[in-house]
């Protein structure tokens, strides 16, 4: 193996990371060293919690760049979601102020979607397209060598005089196989990769399109095959190696359908069990679920499995979300859980175009009727960049401005998390949509003829409950369901909590004591 004097620092905020996890295996397997640098970015995630005036006591984005760049990496690589894209340009902003010979590669979903926009920032240096372990690699040897970009699939770079160049379009690993295992060690300073929830992925890609994910933008990208999956024996030393190193007390698969191919699921579920029985999470699809799947699950240690639902209106599902699976399918698959008695959750979008009243209701009775639904997760619709719910919103006059500053907001990152608003500015339908998400966090987390009685003779109580009590109402969920991920998040976020408020008073006090 050759061994490049080249060190990149990773730079992440949150939460863990397997797409950097990988890209640094995979680096480190080829002789370039790799550091990490985590922003835990407390109450502002975009993930759980979201409280402005927190955020910014706790804030610690301008010690995250002094920490880059005292490490003196010769390249800095900076992940980033449509979500977060704000926090990665302050990150780079702040970096470049410091030091601006280091050069700064952003890639992740939004980079890989807007490429051409986050090319523009003058503190971006590079964007990959795509899947990153090889472009990466590629980039940081023409660096190393003096060579011209342009012959590297998945990069958007600039010249010498500020044009922006393009390589050769992204290319997906057809053999997933052939990757190292995720590098845990970059987070074992900043996360409870120790003892705590080993999180992972059997495949990439996913079989749908649905109009408002990412997929259905990224999938245009790639020629052959969108979906690939790991071997169970590739998977299964992963989990041994995890075992014996991490000692992890539970498994999050963060597969987009886990159970999309049923021979691969039975054999791998039986290995499972055997060498492994650990605790474990999965998100599934309702149309890849049978009795016999189930049933293994059960048997296995599947403590949750995560279900994408949407919407209970099946002209809506049809039409705007590109779904095809009928409410007969859900409640099939709901049936079969319940049978089993396996814990299952729902995500639900809020604020879908010509959502009515009725669409709500009906959801809410489709809800209360199943005993194994500990959780409803709901998402308010966010219009991510070159989705095409944005047409589709657009054609039903439902987007809460013109197009083209929907498209420009999306591309700036510039959007409301999808946990609270997202594309829905109508403050009276704003009240609405609070209103049944705190009725389906209600159902998730309560006895549900305790909340059918509730709904139905006493509804308006509803209407006086603070918004965030849907925040007590999720941990009560996070109870019934034993998660252990998110026990695992709970003890991160108040361990970095506490951790931060240390600095922060050390500094106050050193400041007070000149």
């Amino acid at each position: 193996m050759d061994k490049y004097n080249f060190n990149v620092c990773f730079v992440c905020m949150g939460a863990e990371n397997l797409g950097i996890e990988w890209i640094s295996a995979y680096l480190k397997q080829r002789g370039i060293d790799t550091t990490l640098v985590f922003d835990p970015v407390l109450f502002e995630d975009q993930n759980s919690i979201d409280w402005p005036l927190l955020s910014r006591i706790f804030s610690i984005t301008d010690d995250i760049a002094e920490e880059v760049v005292s490490k003196k990496p010769d390249m800095v690589g900076i992940s980033s979601m449509s979500t977060n894209y704000k926090w990665a340009l302050r990150v780079a902003r702040k970096i470049k102020e410091i030091n601006n010979k280091i050069p700064i590669v952003f890639g992740g979903i939004h980079p890989s979607i807007v490429p051409e926009v986050a090319i523009k920032e003058d503190c971006v240096d590079y964007v990959i397209q795509g899947e990153g372990e090889y472009s990466l690699f590629h980039l940081i040897k023409v660096i190393i060598n003096g060579e011209e970009v342009r012959g590297i699939s998945g990069i958007f770079a600039k010249s010498a005089n500020g044009e922006i160049v393009r390589g050769l379009p992204p290319v997906l690993i057809e053999d997933i196989n052939e990757l190292p295992f995720p590098d845990k060690s970059l987070f074992v300073d900043y996360l409870s990769i120790q003892n705590g929830t080993y999180r992972t992925m059997c495949s990439r890609g996913c079989a749908f399109r649905c109009t408002y994910c990412c997929h259905d933008y990224l999938k245009k990208l790639y020629t052959g095959r969108y979906v690939r999956q790991r071997t169970v024996d590739n998977v299964i030393s992963e989990l041994l190696y995890a075992k014996k190193h991490y000692n992890p007390k539970s498994i999050h698969f963060n597969d987009d359908i886990f159970t999309y191919n049923r021979q691969w699921t039975l054999n791998f579920l039986n290995e499972y069990r055997r060498l492994i029985n650990l605790p474990y999470l999965i998100i599934t699809h309702p149309a890849f679920i049978n009795e016999e799947i189930a049933i293994h699950l059960k048997n296995s240690g599947c403590y949750r499995i995560k279900l994408g639902i949407q919407s209970l209106n099946n002209k809506t599902k049809i039409e705007i979300l590109r779904r095809n699976e009928t409410n007969d399918i859900v409640e099939r698959c709901f049936d079969i859980l319940d049978r089993n008695k396996v814990p299952y959750s729902a995500d639900h979008i809020l604020g879908l175009p010509n959502e009515t009243l009725d669409d709500l209701e009906n959801a809410a009775t489709f809800y209360m009727n199943h005993k194994y639904l500990n959780m409803i997760n709901s998402y308010w619709l966010t219009y991510f960049p070159k989705t095409t719910i944005i047409d589709i919103a657009d054609r039903y006059h439902t987007l809460p401005a013109s197009k083209e500053d929907i498209e420009l907001r999306g591309e700036r990152g510039e959007i409301e998390t999808y946990l609270s608003g997202g594309g829905i500015e109508d403050l009276s339908r704003k009240k609405i949509y609070e209103k049944y998400e705190i009725l389906f966090a209600s159902i998730g987390a309560l006895p549900k003829g305790l909340v059918r009685r509730l709904w139905t003779q006493y509804n308006r109580v509803f209407d006086f409950l603070p918004y965030n009590i849907r925040i007590v109402l999720f941990l009560i969920s996070i109870f019934k369901f034993r998660d252990r991920a998110w026990f695992t998040y709970i003890k991160d976020y108040t361990r970095n909590s506490a951790l931060v408020m240390k600095e922060k008073l050390k500094k106050l006090l050193n400041l007070l004591s000149k």
